[in-house]
Parts: structure tokens; sequence; C-alpha cells
């Protein structure tokens, strides 16, 4: 597990160029971001109405890469 939450690392993520970079460049500037969660929490998040469709993936992905960072 890592020492840091999914939304603090996402929020580090706002200079890529990827869909990772994209997802953290909307929850910079959303207020309603969760600080922290698991990840049924951010699922949730970047799936509500409102949000563009391919988010759900892009998420996905991102998870996937922070869950693989090592403690």
């Amino acid at each position: 597990m890592n020492a840091t939450t999914f939304g603090a690392w996402l929020l580090e993520q706002t200079g890529r160029d990827d869909t990772t970079g994209r997802l953290a460049r909307l929850a910079q500037g959303d207020g309603m971001f969760p600080q922290h969660g698991d990840r049924a929490i951010y699922s949730g998040y970047f799936e509500a109405d409102g949000m563009p469709d391919d988010l759900g993936d892009a998420f996905d992905r991102a998870w996937d890469e922070f869950d693989g960072l090592p403690s």
C-alpha cells in the first residue's frame, strides 16, 4: 500500500501529457474532488453524471499505476 493517497498522487500528475494528466487537471479545478478514499470513492467521482464518458477507463489506468507504486 502506498504512503500517499490516490488524490494527492493524482494532483501531482497535472504536467503529464496523457489521460492521467487530464484526470489530474480536471480534479485540480474541482472543489468536489475527494481528498481521500478507496478505489470505489474515486471511481464514483470520475463516473458521475456530467463527467466525460471516457474518464472511467482513464481512472482505471491511473489507479492501476498508482497502486503499483512502491511504498
